[in-house]
């Protein structure tokens, strides 16, 4: 039984830190009226991360009751079946719900991977067109923006088929 989110949201500052560095924190806090932990990533304001995008809400942990779970958004569906992560939904949530013991047990180059791509899937940006760096990007064959998570948006890497 757990009492505290504690292991979820080290897995996610793990990622977080090994993937994007010091772009922004991870933490946690209590819901109110609800049972749930909600898991946030805050990134620093930058001139490519402005206002309303700064915070994500990127996980949310159920402690308690009949069942113990870590809940995430629809659009990470995939991420879990590529990964063999079960995963269940109700009718009253589009939430996929892993339990907290099969995440807990998970391996833990596997969790800090599905992790990151969360993250990743977290954070939208409005898409930009090529920026200084295209010759730089165009012979690496892949996105050399300095900010990864903002270059998530780049449409030089949907058009190149770039990484």
């Amino acid at each position: 039984m757990y009492t505290e989110p504690d292991f979820v949201l080290a897995c996610f500052k793990k990622a977080f830190s090994e993937k994007f560095g010091s772009v922004g924190e991870i933490s946690v806090r209590k819901a109110e009226k609800s049972p749930h932990h909600i898991i946030t990533v805050k990134f620093h304001e930058t001139a490519w991360r402005i206002g309303s995008s700064l915070e994500r809400n990127v996980a949310y942990v159920k402690i308690g009751g009949k069942s113990e779970y870590i809940a995430f958004q629809p659009q990470n569906k995939t991420i879990l079946e590529n990964a063999a992560i079960p995963f269940t939904t109700v009718k009253s949530s589009p939430l996929l719900r892993v339990p907290l013991d099969v995440f807990e047990n998970t391996n833990q180059d596997t969790l800090h991977r599905i992790c990151a791509e969360i993250l990743m899937n977290s954070c939208s940006f409005p898409a930009f067109g090529c920026c200084a760096r295209f010759n730089e990007c165009k012979e690496s064959k892949m996105c050399t923006h300095p900010d990864q998570i903002y270059a998530k948006s780049c449409q030089f890497k949907k058009l190149m088929g770039v990484k």
